[in-house]
Formats: structure tokens, C-alpha cells, sequence
């Protein structure tokens, strides 16, 4: 003999069987913030030359950042690297009473210098003034990768154990016993950029008429905040 099951009853079944399926959940966030003394930093100089023959302006400037460039080697700064970020030479021409007229042609050659030896930044501006290099585009300290990844890494970690302990409190507030973890996702890399100090030609300020004019800057790097954030799922079952 068959039995007949009406559809709406059926369908309550199947509703109830469903929800009697999905995966009992509790679901917490786990943040973490650390703030770390970045450990390189970088400087910007910029040959700057403005001369109405074209070979001389690229002259002057080449000679000016050849010989920073020779200067700046013999600091033996501790991870150096020395790159050449701008290299343009460009006819430059002014309004004046409804024309232009022209000024000259500018070369400019940058070259920007990083390396893992803070203190020593300030003596480069005045290796840049002695040789005529004069626009200092600026000092930025950051974390190296080595060092970005490894607190990166760190930082998960505790954001993970930040989560747990959120649910364990409130599957203790329902009376119930957490359990492991079901999913788990980052949620995005928060990173603040590094702290950066803008130098308006202050290589301009040096006296270039004597090598000893002039005491090297000294810079504060300030710190690097390091940020985590992760969404985690875990199971639970009654007591």
C-alpha cells in the first residue's frame, strides 16, 4: 500500500531537513597592529642644469651627477643601491608680452640612493651641494621585503589567534564548545605606507664654498604601522 504525501507537507520536510543540514557556524574577525622602525631608506638628488647650448647643459649636468655618484661609492653605505630614476634634456621657453621666448635647454639627471644605514642619509645632501646638485627630491624610510614579509607573516598570526579568542568568548557566551576552524580568509593587506619627509632644495641651504660648511641633517625615521585582518568561521556543538 502506498502511502501519499501531500506537497505542501513535503515541501516543510525538505525545509526542515535542509536547515537541520547547514553547518552550525560562528563567525569572528581577528585584527592586529604593530608598528616597526623601518629599517631602509632613500634620498633623491637631481642634477638641474640650464644652459642655452644644448651640449653644455647636458655637460654640466653629467658631470655634476657622475662625480655625486663617485662620491657617494666611497660612503660604503651598508646595502647601498644607487639607481637612475630621470634622465631628460627638454627646450624650455617662458611667456613674456605675448611670446615665448626662449630660456635654454634643461638636463636633468636623478639618481636616487637607498640603503639600510639610517643614520648616514644627512651626509649625503652635502656631497650633492659640494657638486652642484641642488634639487633634493626626498627622504623616504620604509621596511625592506625581508622585513615587511616576515611582520606580514607575524601579524596573520595574531589576527588568527585574535579570532579564535573572539569566538571562544561568545560560543561560551551561548554555552557551547567551539571547534576548529572552518574558514578562514584574509581580509586584505591594510599596510600603512611608509613615513616620508619632503627636502626642498636643501642641498640650496649648504655653503658649497667650503667642505666643512654645513653639518649632514639628521632625520628621525619615525615608525611603520603594520596592519592584519582575517574573517574566520568555526563549527560548534552544544554542551
Amino acid at each position: 500500500m502506498r502511502t501519499k504525501i501531500s506537497l505542501p507537507l513535503l515541501l516543510l520536510l525538505s525545509a526542515s531537513y535542509a536547515f537541520a543540514s547547514e553547518p552550525r557556524l560562528i563567525v569572528a574577525t581577528g585584527t592586529c597592529s604593530h608598528d616597526i622602525q623601518p629599517d631602509r631608506g632613500s634620498i633623491v638628488l637631481t642634477a638641474d642644469f640650464l644652459d642655452r647650448d644644448m651640449n653644455q647643459s647636458i655637460q654640466r649636468a653629467n658631470t655634476a651627477y657622475e662625480k655625486t655618484e663617485a662620491d657617494i661609492q666611497k660612503l660604503k653605505l651598508a646595502d647601498g643601491q644607487l639607481t637612475t630614476v630621470e634622465y631628460s634634456t627638454q627646450k624650455q621657453t617662458e611667456w613674456e608680452k605675448d611670446h615665448n621666448v626662449f630660456k635654454g635647454y634643461r638636463t636633468r639627471i636623478g639618481l636616487r640612493v637607498a640603503t639600510s644605514d639610517l643614520k648616514r642619509l644627512g651626509e649625503i645632501i652635502p656631497i650633492a651641494a659640494r657638486n652642484q646638485v641642488r634639487d633634493i627630491g626626498q627622504i623616504a624610510t620604509y621596511l625592506s621585503n625581508e622585513t615587511s614579509r616576515r611582520e606580514r607573516g607575524a601579524c596573520l598570526k595574531e589576527a588568527v589567534e585574535n579570532a579564535r579568542a573572539k569566538a571562544e568568548n561568545m560560543a561560551q557566551g551561548l554555552g557551547a564548545s567551539l571547534g576548529p576552524a572552518v574558514v578562514l580568509r584574509e581580509l586584505g593587506d591594510e599596510s600603512e605606507p611608509a613615513p616620508r619627509m619632503m627636502i626642498a632644495n636643501a642641498a640650496a641651504a649648504m655653503d658649497t664654498r667650503s667642505e666643512s660648511a654645513g653639518q649632514p641633517p639628521h632625520f628621525e625615521p619615525g615608525k611603520q604601522s603594520v596592519h592584519a585582518a582575517v574573517q574566520a568561521s568555526f563549527g560548534f556543538t552544544d554542551k
